[in-house]
């Protein structure tokens, strides 16, 4: 309903007290608080972000929701290690998951820190490791360091262990294009 009033026009401020009476009313719910948030994020009023997102935690500190929430507006608001800290209670929180990871590691890599990238995104895939979103994730940050030959080897043993999924050929065409391989990126491109 807010985010619907939003959309039709409604000023920032109505649509934030309208959430505000629907968490007031429903404390434990996470929808109307994680609106709220994202409404403050899209606002780019990072102030009200951060104190709905304490509020929110301080409420409801172990939802998978509130602390993806809470990591990405810590990441947009500059500080990583509490960033960071929510998508390690996350990843616990989920142990299965992929998604804390590879948002441990986007982070990791805007701060320039790419051993600790490489190493969140080997913890996932320890958890996960048929996962084409991290070991795509680790193709770019091999590609980052320069290490072709690495990239393109995790590309093409997805191409055998996903044969159905185009994303290991897809995936060595990027390598093949990063080292301005036109010809082999084109082979690749159309085996997927």
């Amino acid at each position: 309903s807010a985010e619907l009033r939003l959309r039709a026009g409604a000023k920032p401020e109505e649509v934030s007290g309208i959430l505000a009476k629907a968490i007031a009313a429903a404390p434990d719910d996470p929808a109307p608080r994680v609106a709220q948030i994202n409404l403050y994020m899209t606002q780019k009023d990072n102030s009200k972000a951060v104190a709905a997102v304490r509020d929110a935690l301080a409420t409801l500190p172990d939802k998978p929701e509130i602390l993806d929430l809470a990591g990405r507006v810590m990441q947009q608001t500059g500080d990583t290690s509490q960033a960071l800290a929510h998508y390690g209670k996350l990843s616990t929180l989920l142990p299965n998951a992929v998604q804390p990871y590879l948002r441990m590691a986007e982070i990791q890599m805007a701060a320039k820190n790419k051993d600790s990238a490489r190493a969140s995104i080997n913890k996932g895939l320890a958890v996960q490791p048929d996962s084409i979103p991290l070991h795509r994730a680790m193709i770019m940050i091999d590609l980052d360091a320069g290490r072709f030959t690495e990239a393109l080897n995790r590309a093409r043993e997805l191409q055998k262990t996903h044969p159905k999924d185009t994303a290991g050929y897809v995936i060595a065409g990027d390598v093949h294009v990063a080292q301005k391989a036109w010809a082999e990126a084109a082979t690749a491109y159309r085996g997927g």
